[in-house]
């Protein structure tokens, strides 16, 4: 039994010194695969991150409460409804004025129509 065990730890040696040479191989392999990678993911990192900023500016740029920021202003019905003409409202027509900052009301004491 003692010589039979030692044969077998004998031929153990070439076994394991031949899987540590192939996971040392196969970490090499991935580690030059990983650096390859790396550069590539980067670049679509950065592509991506530069979408979404266009596409960020351009909800910005249209988002109704920017746009009141710029100094316009949105006329409304008391009741919230959006004046879009002047010929929606009458002399002594309430309305309400929203500002990038809050709201005022208004009463229209005079119309005049684009020439």
């Amino acid at each position: 039994i003692s010589a039979a065990r030692q044969r077998v730890q004998h031929n153990r040696l070439p076994v394991t010194l031949g899987a540590s040479r192939a996971v040392a191989a196969c970490r090499r392999r991935l580690d030059r695969l990983h650096q390859s990678l790396q550069p590539l993911v980067s670049v679509q990192v950065e592509r991506r991150t530069q979408s979404l900023q266009r596409q960020h500016d351009k909800m910005l740029a249209l988002d109704p409460m920017h746009v009141l920021q710029r100094g316009f202003t949105l006329a409304t019905t008391p009741d919230g409804l959006i004046l879009r003409s002047v010929t929606e409202v009458r002399e002594g027509t309430d309305i309400a004025v929203r500002f990038h900052d809050g709201t005022a009301d208004a009463r229209v004491t005079r119309t005049e129509g684009n020439r």
